[in-house]
């Protein structure tokens, strides 16, 4: 059949127990506040693992003890302070152990019907632990943790047992009205449908809930036109990356609007747009007259996003691939194809990429700050700042032109930086 029973456990004695001696047996008794009046509670003193003394108590709760349908000897909590109700839920553990014994269900339906009956924030809490195992980055985890507890307390899931397709629906449904995209309502149904997934691989559901829920097509509610920029945008785009580092200290400063006031800030710097930005740049030339080293290392920071951004817009590629190019893959249109990884350019005015202005600003020490690490393609500055090195032991201790033109190739620098400081090393020894 089995039994019920109280747990012991040790507690720290509280800090107002009077610890005395009744019939040879240290207990401790103190005064405590129960049903809005006053009490007396005493309970036996016992030493625990650690060696201090503590106050041996029971748990509020019954616990449960009985044989399941492997036979083996299982002990739980009834949940119950009652000991009709816990023997009650005794009774319960005990019909559903007799039913998978004699095959009326199997120990995975049982296992499923328990994890049914266990709250929704514990089933939340071990698939982030899954997914932390299966190393996906902590962005994707917070946005998924996000999803579903929005999704529970809007649609009142406190259970596994409440999941299911027709509340997601619902919710979808109003959230379509409520005019949120289709690619926000998507991300949603995605989420639920993976830990729906994952609820099944884990034995803790028969099946997923959210099977068939209809996914919304993000191409009829497409929120963000995408286009390429125009002639005149890109133009915009290099001049304000080539005057921003200089103009953010020639900004005025205003007054903090007392509606966005946050805490003791009463003053900002007035925002900054494609008009103002010449004139903030020459105020800012002005104020830092004093220190015009730093004025001509704002001025190549600027220069180098600009080059950064027109590299980018020429050849087509992310940060991270032009960063990786070296000077032995980008060849011209007209030279033949090795089965090397290459990348064909044209050789037009407006598709080369010229480097020749910043390789020699920095030759006249302009570029020193290349050599303590830029913010923008590090890189790329690192390894022109190596070419320079170069060129100057090329000045004073001769060698071979191959070697500089081997060497640059296998760098991540830009061909017709290569080219001009070849001409440059080869000019300067004769």
């Amino acid at each position: 059949m089995g039994s019920i029973h109280r747990k012991k456990l040790t507690r720290p004695i509280p800090k107002k127990a009077e610890v005395v001696t009744v019939k040879g047996e240290r207990i401790a008794r103190w005064k405590t506040r129960r049903g809005g009046r006053t009490v007396t509670v005493t309970a036996p003193i016992a030493i625990g693992r650690d060696g201090i003394e503590r106050i041996s108590t029971e748990t509020n709760t019954w616990m449960a003890k009985y044989r399941d349908g492997a036979g083996v000897i299982r002990e739980r909590s009834t949940g119950c302070r009652d000991r009709d109700a816990a023997l009650a839920k005794l009774a319960e553990f005990v019909r559903e152990a007799e039913k998978v014994r004699s095959g009326v269900i199997s120990a995975d339906d049982l296992s499923i019907a328990e994890s049914k009956r266990g709250l929704l924030a514990g089933h939340l809490d071990d698939y982030m632990a899954s997914l932390r195992a299966a190393d996906t980055t902590a962005g994707h985890r917070k946005t998924v943790r996000a999803y579903l507890d929005r999704l529970a307390e809007d649609c009142n899931w406190l259970r596994l047992s409440h999941l299911s397709r027709s509340t997601l629906e619902r919710w979808l449904s109003t959230q379509a009205a409520e005019g949120r995209s289709a690619r926000s309502r998507n991300g949603f149904r995605e989420a639920a449908h993976a830990f729906g997934a994952w609820l099944v691989s884990v034995r803790r559901l028969a099946a997923n809930p959210f099977v068939g829920v209809p996914k919304a097509d993000q191409r009829a509610d497409r929120r963000r036109q995408r286009r390429s920029l125009t002639t005149v945008e890109l133009k915009r785009l290099l001049v304000a990356a080539r005057l921003r580092p200089l103009a953010e200290y020639g900004r005025f400063t205003i007054a903090v609007d007392a509606a966005v006031k946050r805490g003791r800030q009463t003053w900002t710097k007035e925002p900054l747009t494609f008009a103002t930005l010449p004139e903030a740049a020459e105020r800012a030339r002005e104020r830092l007259v004093d220190n015009p080293s730093f004025v001509a290392e704002l001025e190549m920071r600027g220069a180098q996003r600009s080059l950064v951004y027109k590299g980018l817009a020429v050849t087509g590629l992310r940060k991270a691939e032009l960063a990786s190019l070296t000077v032995g893959q980008p060849h011209s249109t007209r030279r033949r194809r090795t089965s090397r990884s290459t990348l064909p350019m044209k050789r037009t005015a407006k598709g080369r990429i010229s480097c020749c202005d910043l390789t020699w600003r920095m030759t006249l020490g302009v570029g020193s700050m290349y050599f303590n690490g830029g913010r923008v393609m590090r890189r790329l500055c690192r390894s022109i700042g190596r070419l320079l090195v170069c060129l100057l032991i090329r000045r004073y201790w001769p060698c071979p032109r191959f070697a500089l033109s081997t060497w640059t190739s296998r760098q991540p620098i830009f061909p017709n930086a290569t080219n001009e400081a070849v001409r440059a090393t080869c000019t300067a020894s004769g």
